[in-house]
């Protein structure tokens, strides 16, 4: 391959990363996470520690730490303001979502607060539902909902994209119709697809070399294929309405 698009193309990619880890994050290349020998259970108490820790009055986060034996992949907290004057808000992590790994036993997770600066907080933070690698997890079905709705959401918005992909390797699009086709998607899967446009739309002279084109499409494709497989083996609850976080 001459040097020209060697250069090209690692150029597309890194912009194509980069719009991926702000908009559509894409989960990185590991192993699947182990699946469950047994029918999962669901825990009576979160093993999950929760701490307020406090750099200064303005960088104010919640650590987790994960106390099973089995790696955690997703959270969902409740959190109250009692010093402040707002509502309550929910919070949710996915390793599935936010490109991370699960996470193993004694690791922490950090999350900003987001509270007033300068103000103590004096609320509560509550692990509501969370999902380990084996299956096991804890917190009423409802709240478990929104783990599973969120992941099939993103599940079922890939299958679109791959699919879209996959006809226009076929029939060799140009860059303006992969775009066109985007824009006719539906909007929660053009939302999930953002980074993937704005790499299109970035390079207005991606046509002029069709093999280039063709590389950075395929390698598109290739990272959606494995997050979305990644999901489906996460069995999330295609069966749940979507819920906002």
């Amino acid at each position: 391959m001459p040097a020209r698009l060697d250069v090209f193309l690692a150029s597309a990619l890194c912009m194509v990363l980069v719009s991926f880890f702000i908009q559509t994050p894409i989960l990185e290349s590991r192993e699947p996470p182990p699946q469950p020998s047994h029918s999962p259970q669901l825990s009576t108490e979160p093993e999950i520690q929760v701490e307020i820790h406090s750099a200064n009055e303005r960088d104010t986060r919640i650590v987790l730490t994960n106390l099973s034996e089995q790696s955690l992949t997703a959270f969902f907290l409740h959190i109250s303001y009692a010093s402040e004057n707002r509502a309550a808000s929910k919070m949710l992590w996915d390793a599935f979502q936010q490109n991370k790994s699960p996470v193993a036993k004694n690791a922490t997770v950090e999350l900003p607060l987001g509270h007033a600066p300068g103000v103590p907080f004096l609320g509560k933070i509550k692990v509501a539902a969370a999902v380990w690698a084996d299956g096991a997890t804890f917190g009423s079905p409802d709240e478990l909902r929104h783990i599973f709705a969120n992941r099939a959401f993103r599940a079922r918005a890939l299958d679109r994209i791959i699919s879209l992909l996959q006809t226009g390797l076929q029939q060799q699009w140009t860059r303006d119709k992969y775009l066109a086709a985007l824009e006719q998607e539906p909007k929660f899967v053009a939302s999930q697809a953002l980074g993937l446009s704005s790499t299109l739309k970035a390079n207005e002279n991606l046509d002029s070399d069709p093999r280039t084109r063709q590389k950075l499409i395929e390698e598109m494709l290739q990272r959606f294929a494995e997050e979305r497989d990644a999901l489906r083996r996460s069995k999330p609850d295609f069966t749940a309405p979507y819920i906002p976080n």
